[in-house]
């Protein structure tokens, strides 16, 4: 038996209803639309679920999550227990930080809410929806079907943020209650053309769509997965603008060209793919005014420089407490804390540095942890067995590698990615040991 990369099925039929464990998949399909704000059609912050909302988005994603697990456990837990215990340990320890650092929170911020610590503490929950992933997963017996479903649901948000940039470029104004992302803190501004996010999937999904082109092996010309990747495209360099995700992604495609040479027509375009993007490297103006943005004399110097002072900032402060860090203070009550004296660092910005301003050491089982969990899954597979069969999976270990320096997966807007690269990680180490275990046992009734 061979574990394969996670492949889009011409036949998958995404809108089939399963009976199995209906209602688990009916609240992460929730949880995903509400981290996607239902795409801001419509202002759902009001009358009784603005009380709700008091708590955060990402806290009540966190409980939604822990929903997920609890039911899955509670009525599919022959299924989980499969897996390895390492999935069930993880999920327990991420809750038990998630308690010890509201407790440590409360204890040294006594002038913040409850609802303030909670909101800031919300996502360091979202782990634990890997539990509900891997339940999915094993029902369908492989990812692809949900792979499928991000794929659509990415296409749209491309779409989506596509009409809403050429409508603020030619009225100013944003359709429906897109403004809202602006003005909720989610969103990154305006610089030029409006800056929108890719979501929590919009670019692993356009690193997957590449993967499944470039490894596509019959004559059919993927047309879905060729304007998935258009759209991608454009709309990390014109709509997302954020330099760090373009470097990464494109650190991803040369690793995905590198790795693609299963067949002729990839062992001969390969090179050539490689020539071009180094002719281009070296004599396009637009790379060296890219570099150069990155300098503090460029006119995105300020963002530079805003960076350089958060990661000094954030990493002082854990070396000052290195077993807690700052833990969770709030803007309202703890600014100065929060963002730093010049009130210009930021978490979210710094990567895993923040990270561990936020929850000091505990940071290593939180996610350091389980991205060495990928890489020795990635040995116990085989380097070079995982770079044929799973592309897709040694992908996305570069991106995690890459975006932690600046832009972490748990981050809010970004988090409720990482449980689903988690337990797609589990799954396939599961299929590779049942493998390994027929292989062994046909063996044994060879001899």
């Amino acid at each position: 038996m061979t574990v394969t990369v996670p492949r889009q099925r011409k036949k998958t039929k995404v809108l089939r209803i399963p009976k199995t464990g209906f209602g688990i998949e009916c609240l992460i399909f929730f949880i995903i639309l509400f981290e996607y704000h239902f795409f801001y059609l419509f202002d759902y912050e009001v009358g009784i679920i603005a009380l709700i909302l008091k708590l955060g988005d990402q806290m009540i994603i966190g409980g939604l999550s822990c929903l997920v697990a609890l039911c899955a456990w509670l009525f599919y837990r022959r299924r989980i227990r499969q897996y390895s215990k390492y999935l069930r340990k993880y999920c327990a320890a991420v809750f038990f930080i998630f308690l010890l650092f509201v407790l440590y929170t409360t204890i040294i911020y006594p002038n913040q809410k409850i609802a303030d610590t909670f909101r800031i503490g919300g996502r360091f929950l979202h782990p634990i929806l890997a539990i509900g992933f891997i339940f999915i997963f094993d029902r369908d017996k492989g990812p692809e079907r949900w792979l499928s479903i991000l794929n659509k649901i990415s296409f749209c948000w491309y779409l989506y943020i596509i009409v809403q940039s050429i409508a603020f470029n030619l009225s100013g104004r944003l359709l429906f209650d897109m403004a809202s992302y602006f003005s909720g803190g989610s969103g990154t501004g305006f610089i030029g053309n409006v800056r929108i996010s890719l979501g929590a999937f919009g670019n692993i999904m356009l690193l997957y769509n590449i993967v499944y082109v470039m490894n596509k092996s019959n004559r059919s010309i993927p047309w879905f997965a060729i304007i998935q990747i258009i759209l991608g495209a454009y709309c990390v360099v014109f709509i997302q603008q954020v330099r760090a995700y373009i470097v990464v992604l494109f650190v991803c495609v040369t690793v995905i060209i590198l790795l693609a040479s299963k067949t002729k027509f990839q062992q001969v375009i390969k090179p050539l793919l490689i020539l071009g993007i180094v002719i281009f490297l070296c004599t396009s103006s637009l790379v060296q005014d890219f570099i150069y943005s990155f300098s503090t004399e460029s006119e995105l110097g300020t963002s530079t420089e805003a960076r350089l002072y958060a990661w000094e900032y954030f990493f002082n402060t854990f070396l000052k407490n290195p077993l807690f860090g700052f833990a969770w203070p709030g803007d309202e009550a703890y600014f100065s804390i929060a963002h730093g004296p010049l009130g210009t660092a930021w978490a979210n910005d710094v990567g895993v540095v923040g990270l561990m301003a936020q929850l000091g050491l505990f940071a290593i089982p939180f996610y350091v942890v389980p991205l060495i969990r990928m890489v020795y899954i990635l040995h116990k597979i085989g380097w070079k067995r995982a770079a044929r069969e799973n592309m897709f999976l040694v992908v996305l270990l570069v991106y995690l590698i890459g975006t932690s320096i600046t832009l972490l997966i748990t981050d809010s807007g970004r988090s409720i990615a990482f449980p689903f690269v988690i337990a797609l990680y589990e799954y396939y180490y599961k299929q590779y040991k049942k493998a390994q275990c027929s292989k062994q046992l046909m063996h044994g009734v060879k001899q």
